[in-house]
């Protein structure tokens, strides 16, 4: 989510910059940019985690929740960035604020984290003991 919002300031480096005349019309194409990029990314995610559900016979409501819930958290901002943006925009601070690489460096590495998560050999086993455990436990023993 966060990722999308940090890769859309390369639609357009040079409104960053206030070396540039001021253009209305740039401005609320990047203010457009800023807002609906996280949405992207969260629709994104519910759809990659749509797939891998329905890929591996799992319930698909769960993606459904955590999208609902990953929404309504980033809508009223309790999703917790401005402690997390510390962390996860370490890795471009090496570069100029401005610059294309502060953006890419970051962006894909939360975009790498965030497909490392999803990909991940330990995450699917988890939610596979996790919903053994449950489908062992709602079945009736005779």
């Amino acid at each position: 989510m966060q990722s999308f919002f940090i890769l859309s300031f390369l639609q357009d480096l040079s409104l960053g910059q206030f070396a540039q005349k001021f253009d209305e019309s740039r401005l609320m194409s990047r203010i457009h940019w800023m807002f609906y990029s996280p949405h992207v990314g969260i629709l994104v995610a519910f759809i990659i985690s749509l797939t891998i559900s329905i890929k591996k016979k799992r319930f698909w409501i769960n993606s459904l929740l955590v999208f609902i819930l990953s929404y309504l958290l980033r809508r009223f901002e309790y999703d917790g960035w401005d402690y997390l943006k510390i962390i996860f925009l370490a890795p471009g601070q090496y570069f100029d604020y401005h610059s294309a690489w502060y953006f890419l460096i970051n962006g894909f590495t939360m975009l790498a984290i965030g497909l490392l998560m999803f990909f991940s050999t330990f995450t699917n086993s988890f939610i596979d003991k996790m919903s053994l455990k449950i489908t062992n436990a709602s079945v009736p023993t005779t």
